[in-house]
């Protein structure tokens, strides 16, 4: 099994010399600025996407990575691509599933080889990373503009409106079923398989402390991209007594869920994993904060 840790540490911030996790502290807000629960992704040596929306709104923006990958049963998803007769369309939902593929072969000429199979197949995705992501690859995607997995699944309906052969589902262990269940309801098989694993990320509580406690307190925007995301932080962050002023930013229904299960209030979902739709939340936040003040 191959691990692959999202983001390096020294890519963020210095590691302090084993802080004590365990104590709690009250810290100052730290007002226009937003701390992403994500690895920043810069593209050809460009910002992160969901920084550079941010900052153009006049907010300071840092990202920490809570989660980490191990990768898990790449010669089977190798054998079930190089199958594509067997199946009627494949689904990626999240960009971790489309990396795999790179992790399953390792040479860009038998990754082709392997995308030029699926030509004539439907290949489906929630999310526009997760599609250009695939497209990078040379797959030909659609459904990105879904934002999430309920619509998705009613786009795959729509394309494939009889049940035929089984469609190919990559996902992480964490993955919800609903695609799946949608699918199924609808009398269409599907193959679903796991190609990575959630877990926390180690440096977490370190990367935390070094920003929050050493560095310029608790944003006042926190940003929750899945509800691992909010399960994993939750430990770090209600150590640090978070002023009431704080505001809790979701990406969908789920993460909204983790959150509020979490026991903290969501003051607005963004409804799409984009840069545009988030920076549309917390633009709204700001107008609010305006209008109050």
């Amino acid at each position: 099994m191959k691990r692959n840790n999202i983001g390096n540490q020294s890519d963020f911030l210095a590691k302090p010399q084993q802080p004590d996790t365990g104590q709690s502290a009250e810290v100052p807000l730290q007002h226009k600025t937003v701390l992403l629960f994500r690895s920043p992704e810069p593209r050809d040596g460009q910002v992160d996407p969901y920084v550079k929306a941010l900052e153009a709104l006049g907010l300071y923006t840092v990202c920490i990575p809570p989660l980490a990958f191990e990768y898990e049963n790449l010669p089977k998803y190798a054998s079930l691509l190089e199958q594509c007769d067997k199946f009627s369309a494949i689904v990626f939902t999240s960009q971790r599933a489309v990396r795999a593929i790179e992790e399953a072969y390792q040479s860009a000429s038998d990754i082709k080889i392997v995308v030029d199979l699926w030509k004539t197949k439907p290949v489906f995705v929630v999310g526009k990373a997760t599609g250009k992501l695939a497209e990078s690859l040379g797959f030909n995607v659609q459904g990105g503009e879904s934002g999430n997995a309920d619509h998705l699944a009613d786009h795959i309906l729509k394309v494939l409106p009889e049940p035929g052969k089984p469609v190919l589902f990559p996902c992480g262990n964490l993955s919800k079923d609903t695609i799946v269940n949608q699918l199924t309801d609808a009398r269409h098989m599907v193959e679903k398989l796991p190609v990575y694993r959630t877990i926390a990320n180690p440096d977490l509580g370190h990367i935390l402390d070094d920003y929050v406690l050493r560095q310029d307190g608790i944003p006042e925007y926190l940003v929750y991209f899945s509800p691992s995301s909010a399960n994993y932080t939750k430990p770090y962050l209600e150590k640090y007594h978070l002023p009431d002023e704080i505001k809790h930013i979701s990406i969908g229904p789920s993460t909204s869920k983790a959150l509020e299960q979490n026991g903290f209030s969501v003051s607005i979902e963004a409804s799409e994993p984009s840069p545009s739709f988030v920076a549309a939340a917390i633009s709204s936040l700001l107008s609010q904060d305006k209008h109050v003040s």
